[in-house]
C-alpha cells in the first residue's frame, strides 16, 4: 500500500525559532476550560505533555482561530506539532501548528499510512543561509511563502494567496518596513514557479539590489505523492 505524503501550508502554526530542536506531537486546547488548570483566568493556550499541563507561551489562543467554536481550542483537545521547551513553568513555543480538521479526517477515511508535513517546515530545511539578512520567496500557486532572516535566525515566516504581481510586491516590501530591512542591504532569493512568476521577479527588480533566482518547480506541484 502507498505512504500518502501531503506537503501542506493549511494549516495554523507559529514560527520564530533555531530549526534545531526536536519536535513533538502534543495535545493542545484552553488550560482553563479543557485542561482545568487555574494559574491563570480567561483562556488561555496549553498544551499537555506527557499528562503534565503548561501554558504557552509565544503563541496566543486567539490566533489560531475562534477559540469558542464548537471545534475551538475551548471546546475541544487537538493533536499538535510543536517544537520547543519547558521554562519556568511553561512551554515556550518556537514551532507550531495543527491540521484543520475536517482535511484530517477525509485524508484519514482514505485508511492510507499518512505522514503530515508543513510546507514552511520543508522549505526551511531546504535553505542554506548566510550571516547577513537575506529573504527566501517560494512562488507557488498563487501563492507565495517568505522567511526573512537575520545573523542565520529566522524573524518572519509568512504566507499569502494573491492574484496580481502588485499583492506580491506590496506583501514583500510591507513585511520589509515591518522587520526593518532595508532593500540595498538585504539580499533575495526566489524558488518555486518562477516562470509563470516573471513579472513579478523583474518588477522586485526594480526595487531590490541583490536578487537570485534559484530554480524552477514543476508547475502546480503542490502536493507530493510517494
Amino acid at each position: 500500500m502507498k505512504n500518502l505524503v501531503l506537503f501542506i501550508a493549511l494549516l495554523s502554526f507559529t514560527f520564530g525559532f533555531s530549526q534545531k530542536k526536536k519536535k513533538q506531537v502534543v495535545e493542545a486546547a484552553c488550560g482553563q476550560c479543557q485542561f482545568k488548570m487555574k494559574d491563570k483566568k480567561g483562556c488561555d493556550l496549553a498544551v499537555r505533555i506527557d499528562g503534565k499541563s503548561y501554558f504557552v507561551e509565544g503563541t496566543k489562543i486567539d490566533e489560531h482561530g475562534d477559540a469558542h467554536a464548537d471545534d475551538g481550542f475551548c471546546n475541544a483537545i487537538k493533536k499538535a506539532e510543536v517544537i520547543g521547551e519547558v521554562k519556568d513553568g511553561k512551554f515556550v513555543v518556537q514551532f507550531y501548528y495543527t491540521f484543520p480538521k475536517h482535511f484530517y479526517q477525509k485524508i484519514k477515511a482514505k485508511k492510507l499510512p499518512t505522514k503530515f508535513n508543513f510546507s514552511g517546515e520543508k522549505f526551511l530545511n531546504a535553505l542554506t543561509v548566510k550571516n547577513h539578512k537575506e529573504i527566501h520567496i517560494n512562488l507557488y500557486h498563487h501563492q507565495v511563502e517568505f522567511f526573512a532572516f537575520e545573523n542565520k535566525k529566522v524573524v518572519l515566516y509568512n504566507n499569502l494567496d494573491a492574484d496580481s504581481e502588485v499583492d506580491f510586491l506590496y506583501f514583500i516590501m510591507f513585511s520589509l518596513s515591518k522587520i526593518n530591512f532595508g532593500t540595498a542591504e538585504t539580499h533575495f532569493h526566489i524558488y518555486g514557479e518562477t516562470h509563470e512568476n516573471e513579472t513579478f521577479i523583474s518588477e522586485l527588480r526594480k526595487f531590490v539590489k541583490n536578487i537570485k533566482v534559484h530554480f524552477d518547480n514543476a508547475p502546480k506541484k503542490n502536493f507530493v505523492l510517494s
